[in-house]
C-alpha cells in the first residue's frame, strides 16, 4: 500500500520536475510540448502498472480471507481490486487522449518545418529573380546583339571582297609577330626601370658626380691631376 500512495504522489509530483528541467533546456514551444506530453504518457502508463500490482495483491488478499472464512474483509478486498480497476480504466483513457495529443503536436512540428524551408526556399527564389532580372537579361542580349552585329559586318566586308572568313592560317604568325612585340616592349620597359633605378641609387651615394658639381674648385682639379701624374 505504501508503494502505491508513493506511486500517486510521484504521478502528481512530476509537474514539478518538469519545470526544472524546462528552465535546463532551451527548447522551442511545440519541442517542449511534446516532451511533457510522453512524459506525462509515461507516467501514466507507470501509474498503471502500480495499480495492476496492488490489483494482484488484493486478490491475493481476498483468497486469502475467504481461505479463513472471513467473508466480510474479502468482500472489502474485492471493493478495492474493483477501485483500482476503474481507475486504470480510466487513467486508460487518459493515455488515449495524451497519445493522440503527441501525434497532433509531431503532426503540427512537421508542418510547421515544412513551412519554414518553403518559406526559406521562396527567399532564395526571390535572390535568384533578382539577379536574372529582365533588365539584367535586356543587357546581355543587347550585348550579345553587338557581338553579332560586328561579327557580321566582318563577314559581310570578307565576303564582298571574295576572302575566306574562316580561313585564319595567315593569323598565326600576325599573333606570333604581336606576341613578339610584347615580349621585346616589356624587356625595354624592365631594362629603362633597372637603368633608372641603378641611377637613383648611385645618385645618392655619389650626388655630386651625376650634378656635375665636383671638381668645381680648381685648386681640386690640380691635385688630382699631379696625383695622377705620380701615379703614371
Amino acid at each position: 500500500m505504501e508503494n502505491f500512495i508513493l506511486g500517486i504522489k510521484n504521478f502528481f509530483n512530476f509537474n514539478s520536475s518538469q519545470k526544472e528541467n524546462k528552465k535546463i533546456l532551451n527548447l522551442t514551444p511545440l519541442e517542449n510540448s511534446i516532451i511533457e506530453c510522453k512524459k506525462t504518457r509515461d507516467k501514466i502508463k507507470q501509474y498503471i502498472k502500480t495499480l495492476e500490482k496492488e490489483i494482484l495483491k488484493v486478490k491475493e488478499k481476498s483468497i486469502k480471507y475467504l481461505k479463513n472464512n472471513n467473508k466480510e474483509r474479502a468482500k472489502f478486498e474485492l471493493k478495492r481490486k474493483k477501485m483500482y480497476e476503474m481507475q486504470i480504466s480510466n487513467s486508460e483513457k487518459q493515455l488515449e487522449i495524451i497519445i493522440e495529443k503527441i501525434i497532433e503536436i509531431e503532426k503540427t512540428q512537421i508542418e510547421s518545418e515544412v513551412l519554414k524551408t518553403l518559406n526559406q526556399s521562396n527567399e532564395i527564389l526571390i535572390k535568384l529573380n533578382e539577379e536574372v532580372s529582365v533588365d539584367k537579361w535586356e543587357f546581355i542580349n543587347d550585348e550579345l546583339g553587338q557581338i553579332k552585329m560586328e561579327q557580321d559586318e566582318v563577314k559581310n566586308f570578307f565576303n564582298n571582297n571574295h576572302l575566306n572568313y574562316n580561313d585564319d592560317s595567315y593569323l598565326d604568325l600576325e599573333i606570333e609577330n604581336i606576341l613578339k612585340e610584347e615580349s621585346e616592349n616589356n624587356n625595354k620597359e624592365i631594362n629603362e626601370n633597372n637603368i633608372q633605378n641603378y641611377s637613383d641609387n648611385n645618385n645618392k651615394v655619389f650626388p655630386e658626380v651625376y650634378k656635375g658639381n665636383l671638381f668645381n674648385d680648381s685648386n681640386q682639379r690640380n691635385e688630382i691631376k699631379s696625383k695622377k701624374l705620380i701615379i703614371e
